[in-house]
This record gives structure tokens, C-alpha cells and sequence, in this order.
């Protein structure tokens, strides 16, 4: 299957090359772990392996002693969000409802890479080399023995796809047109990634809700009026981590971690930063303050 972009290059579907250059230990520095995220640790990997906190836990935990039910088939990512919720509301002395957490967009730390998580990039990072990594949200899509590979969200290419002078139009197929198109990443930059919330044929999942390809079944829901073409997130390229460099470089603080909702990796942005900043304010504590300080400074070098 081909997708042709308005500029006339054809892009075929997944496929792999190789993995990206290591990063420079020079632009590695060390993170400042979140002070809420060392309370609740105990709590997110309970979360994580299905069971309860320990009762026993000593008293400066800030898990609460309430835990949200686990409901029969609820995703165990889900369960972890709610915990982690509670243990914020717990925090903050307020129950989970007066706290006003929104399901529909949210985001919090994870203490170890998984795929279907966020990296987010620590912003005094990749400011002088690999721009395109600056303030980036990239979707891991891929992680195990062989390597990682993700897919950069918050990179709006500026053009869309599109028919090619003179192509016949039928034939090619119309129903992604005028979507717009992301850059993935600086690897495999011939490999396009369709993201959606549809459980296609050929589509597998990497993370709750979210699935990648299954283009064929896509188009035709889309000419069925299943589906909204806008429900489709259009990434060319991906970035590769070889085994063992991705975990250098999180413990090194190149990268934030994080689980979020399928309505953050989802959504369509044209402002690239706006997504950083967006998942940094839902994960809470250091990392909006983060966010604020950064925000601030811009807004004092504009003026």
C-alpha cells in the first residue's frame, strides 16, 4: 500500500532500517526525580502488578488509604491512572472527585520503560543538535531485547497528503487526502505510521486504545463513513534506540517518562511545544512547575 504526499513522494507502509546513532554523553545530565512520584512508587507498581498496596506501608506513603476498586477486564494501565489520581488527591487532602481529574486527557510518571509510554525531553536537551528532538513527545511503540522504536507526535510536517500532479485520483485512492502529516523521527524517513483509536484488521495495539496500521480496513471505513479521516494520525519516519541505550539515556536525564491517555497521543497539534507542555501539566508536581518556568523565560525572551 502507498500514500502520496502533495509534494509528490510516495511513502510506503511499515517497514525497519536501522537503529539512530547513539546520543553524545556530553548532552547527557542528571534529572531531579518528582518528589510525588518517590511517594507514590510504591503504589504505581502495585498498580502495575495487579494487586493492592501493602497495608503495612510505613506512614510517610502518600498512598491513601482508600484504593480505587479494579473492575473485572479493566486495563491494568487504567487501574494504574486511577491510583495514581488517588494518590494526588491524598496529597492534596481532597477525595479524587473534588480533584477534578479529567479521564479523558491524562498523564503520569512510570518508573520504567514499557511500551505505550511517553518519553518526553528534558528541555535543556537538543538544543544545539537534533533540534527535532527539542521539547519532544515521542509514543514508544516498540521495546524489547532487539531495541526500542517510537514515534515523535508533536512534529507537524506542514503539508499534507495529497494527490501528485497529474496522478489519477481514483486510482491512488482518496480518503487520507488533506490529513495532515508528522515527522516520526530521523530514522526510516521512507516508512509511514498510521496511529488511530480503531481495532482494524492488521492493526496491533501498543497502548491502551491506541493502534497502529490496518490502513486497508481504514480505507474502507473512511469511504463507508465509519470513520472520520481526522481519527487518523498520518507519522513518517520513527526514531530507534539499540538495546540498552534508551535506559542510558533516561537515567542520564535526557528524557521524562510517561503513561497518558489515548486522547493526548491522539490529538492534532500545530504548535509542536504545546503537547510538551500539555503532558508536563497533566503529569502535576516538578513537572508543571517545569513547564510554568519554561513557558515564563519564553515569554520574557519574546518581550
Amino acid at each position: 500500500m502507498e500514500v502520496r504526499l502533495q509534494s509528490g513522494r510516495a511513502l510506503p507502509s511499515l517497514g525497519h532500517a536501522a537503529l539512530s546513532r547513539p546520543l553524545p554523553a556530553s548532552q547527557l545530565m542528571t534529572r531531579r526525580p518528582c518528589q510525588r512520584a518517590r511517594n507514590s512508587s510504591t503504589c504505581i507498581q502495585a498498580a502495575k502488578d495487579d494487586r493492592p498496596a501493602d497495608s503495612n506501608q510505613t506512614s510517610n506513603s502518600s498512598c491513601p488509604d482508600k484504593l480505587p476498586a479494579a473492575v473485572q477486564g479493566e486495563d491494568w494501565r487504567d487501574f494504574r491512572a486511577k491510583l495514581v489520581a488517588s494518590t494526588r488527591a491524598a496529597d492534596q487532602g481532597n477525595s479524587v472527585e473534588s480533584n477534578g481529574e479529567k479521564w479523558g486527557a491524562w498523564a503520569h510518571e512510570v518508573p520504567n520503560l514499557e511500551q505505550g509510554m511517553l518519553l518526553v525531553a528534558h528541555p535543556h536537551m537538543f538544543t544545539s543538535s537534533q533540534e527535532y528532538f527539542h521539547q519532544a513527545v515521542i509514543l514508544i511503540y516498540r521495546h524489547d531485547n532487539y531495541g526500542t522504536a517510537g514515534l515523535l507526535l508533536n512534529r507537524p510536517a506542514q503539508i499534507h497528503v495529497g494527490p501528485q500532479p497529474g496522478e489519477d485520483s481514483e486510482k491512488r485512492g482518496t480518503e487520507f487526502d488533506g490529513l495532515p502529516l508528522y515527522l516520526g523521527g530521523d530514522v526510516g524517513q521512507k516508512n509511514i505510521f498510521f496511529l488511530s483509536p480503531h481495532q482494524l484488521d492488521g492493526a496491533r495495539e501498543v497502548m491502551q486504545g491506541v493502534y497502529i496500521d490496518g490502513v486497508d480496513e481504514a480505507r474502507q471505513g473512511i469511504r463507508a463513513g465509519r470513520f472520520d479521516r481526522q481519527d487518523f494520525k498520518c507519522i513518517v519516519g520513527y526514531c530507534g534506540w539499540a538495546p540498552g541505550q534508551l535506559d542510558r539515556e533516561v537515567k542520564s536525564g535526557v528524557w521524562f517518562t510517561a503513561a497518558a491517555s489515548r486522547d493526548v497521543a491522539l490529538q492534532h497539534v500545530e504548535n509542536g511545544p504545546s503537547l510538551w507542555h500539555q503532558v508536563l501539566d497533566l503529569m502535576g508536581g516538578d513537572y508543571a512547575k517545569l513547564s510554568a518556568d519554561v513557558k515564563s523565560l519564553h515569554k520574557k525572551v519574546d518581550s
